[in-house]
């Protein structure tokens, strides 16, 4: 009887860190010299967007093509995992994250298929991915295949962000 009740009580308590675990944010804010926001580590975009500090995250001004966003709503993703590092300090990501957002929005394809990491000046992150993958410009989208890196589209695409990623995935 005795170690029932043990057993009890350690069931709850891992149950309950197992349940605060999960809600720890993934991600730090800071302010830099010039007074803008450095989010560093992996957050959602809704998040993103809540402390980025940026002023446009529809991507009003860049239209898709109909036929390149059939094209890219019927690329098989099963397997493929979208990884995007970002400076919410930066002009490029903060000119191009959103576009990237918009493509997978509207081709039906969804943004729970990206994993935004915010990083630092120096582009490091809190969990060391940026080193992992070598991070030195943003925004830097990578594109695997099973885990494994098939593609990356660094700051601007060559085409357009939908056909780069098309062309990666092909």
């Amino acid at each position: 009887m005795n170690n029932y009740k043990i057993y009890k009580k350690l069931f709850f308590l891992f149950l309950i860190l197992g349940l605060l675990s999960c809600s720890v944010k993934k991600y730090v804010i800071s302010k830099d010299e010039k007074g803008k926001s450095v989010i560093v580590g992996k957050i959602g975009w809704e998040d993103w967007k809540k402390h980025s500090g940026w002023q446009d995250f529809d991507a009003s001004d860049y239209s898709l093509s109909s036929d390149d966003l059939i094209t890219f709503s019927k690329l098989d993703v099963r397997n493929i995992d979208f990884i995007i590092f970002a400076g919410s300090w930066c002009g490029d990501s903060e000119s191009e994250v959103p576009i990237i957002y918009k493509i997978f929005r509207e081709s039906g394809i969804g943004e729970s298929k990206l994993r935004l990491i915010g990083v630092d000046r120096q582009k490091q992150d809190n969990e060391g991915k940026a080193m992992i993958y070598n991070i030195t410009r943003v925004p830097t989208l990578i594109i695997l295949r099973d885990g494994s890196e098939i593609g990356r589209i660094v700051e601007f695409p060559k085409k357009s962000w939908e056909l780069d990623i098309i062309d990666i995935i092909k």
